[in-house]
Protein backbone atom coordinates (compact mmCIF):
# COMPACT_ATOMS: atom_id res chain seq x y z
CA UNK A 1 0.00 0.00 0.00
CA UNK A 2 1.51 3.44 -1.47
CA UNK A 3 1.49 6.49 1.23
CA UNK A 4 3.28 8.67 3.20
CA UNK A 5 4.43 7.04 6.76
CA UNK A 6 4.83 7.71 9.57
CA UNK A 7 5.87 5.94 12.57
CA UNK A 8 5.13 2.63 10.22
CA UNK A 9 1.20 3.73 9.90
CA UNK A 10 0.13 4.61 6.33
CA UNK A 11 -2.08 8.01 6.52
CA UNK A 12 -5.39 6.25 4.72
CA UNK A 13 -9.30 7.08 4.83
CA UNK A 14 -11.48 4.98 3.67
CA UNK A 15 -14.71 3.24 3.64
CA UNK A 16 -15.86 -0.08 2.79
CA UNK A 17 -19.70 -0.48 1.25
CA UNK A 18 -21.96 -2.76 2.68
CA UNK A 19 -23.56 -4.91 -0.43
CA UNK A 20 -20.73 -5.66 -2.41
CA UNK A 21 -17.55 -4.71 -0.27
CA UNK A 22 -16.39 -1.78 -2.74
CA UNK A 23 -13.73 0.16 -0.77
CA UNK A 24 -12.75 3.63 -1.62
CA UNK A 25 -9.86 5.03 0.18
CA UNK A 26 -8.31 8.17 -0.14
CA UNK A 27 -5.11 8.89 1.19
CA UNK A 28 -4.12 11.91 3.52
CA UNK A 29 -1.33 13.87 2.60
CA UNK A 30 -0.87 15.41 5.82
CA UNK A 31 -2.35 14.84 9.34
CA UNK A 32 -3.98 18.09 10.68
CA UNK A 33 -7.53 18.92 10.50
CA UNK A 34 -7.62 20.94 7.49
CA UNK A 35 -6.30 18.13 5.62
CA UNK A 36 -8.60 15.36 7.40
CA UNK A 37 -11.99 17.97 6.84
CA UNK A 38 -10.93 17.72 3.09
CA UNK A 39 -10.86 14.21 2.60
CA UNK A 40 -13.85 13.62 4.74
CA UNK A 41 -15.90 15.74 2.17
CA UNK A 42 -14.89 13.81 -0.78
CA UNK A 43 -15.45 10.50 1.23
CA UNK A 44 -18.96 11.71 1.95
CA UNK A 45 -19.47 13.39 -1.78
CA UNK A 46 -18.55 10.14 -3.49
CA UNK A 47 -21.12 8.10 -0.70
CA UNK A 48 -24.04 10.60 -2.09
CA UNK A 49 -22.69 10.13 -5.65
CA UNK A 50 -23.29 6.46 -5.59
CA UNK A 51 -26.31 6.62 -3.15
CA UNK A 52 -28.10 8.76 -6.52
CA UNK A 53 -26.77 6.46 -8.64
CA UNK A 54 -28.71 3.34 -6.65
CA UNK A 55 -31.80 5.12 -6.27
CA UNK A 56 -31.91 6.64 -10.39
CA UNK A 57 -31.58 2.65 -11.40
CA UNK A 58 -33.85 1.24 -9.24
CA UNK A 59 -36.53 3.74 -9.85
CA UNK A 60 -35.85 3.22 -13.53
CA UNK A 61 -36.43 -0.96 -12.71
CA UNK A 62 -39.34 -0.54 -10.36
CA UNK A 63 -40.89 2.73 -11.71
CA UNK A 64 -41.36 3.84 -7.66
CA UNK A 65 -38.74 5.17 -5.20
CA UNK A 66 -37.03 3.12 -2.27
CA UNK A 67 -38.47 3.74 1.02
Amino acid sequence: MNGQRKRGRVNVMGALRYNDKKRVCFMIKKGNSETFHEQLKKLHEEIRQEWRLFVTLYAKSTDKMPR
